[in-house]
């Protein structure tokens, strides 16, 4: 982020400024997107692997590899939720960076 911020722009103060901060929050947002994932889609994903499993056990509820299945994916998915309620509650996701 330094990089955007060091970079030299050509006008008056407030339009220097205004151009280092977009430019910070462009690279921020892509900077979020590559580091953090898009947590929505991962979210979505666990869902239709999830529903697949349960509905694989309606049919066959002593398989124990479906149980552990389930079971292993819903710690990460649980994290993944806590980690959107507490950091993306009062945004619009991504878009509201």
């Amino acid at each position: 982020m330094g990089k955007q911020w060091q970079t030299q722009v050509q006008g008056m103060k407030m339009f220097k400024l205004s151009q280092k901060i977009k430019r910070t929050k462009q690279h921020i947002k892509i900077w979020a997107m590559n580091f953090l994932g898009n947590n929505q889609q991962k979210l979505m994903l666990d869902s239709q692997k999830m529903e697949q499993i349960e509905e694989k056990l309606s049919n066959q509820p002593n398989n124990t590899r479906l149980n552990a299945w389930l079971h292993r994916m819903l710690s990460p998915r649980e994290k993944l939720l806590l980690f959107n309620k507490k950091y993306w509650a009062n945004s619009d996701g991504w878009n509201g960076l």
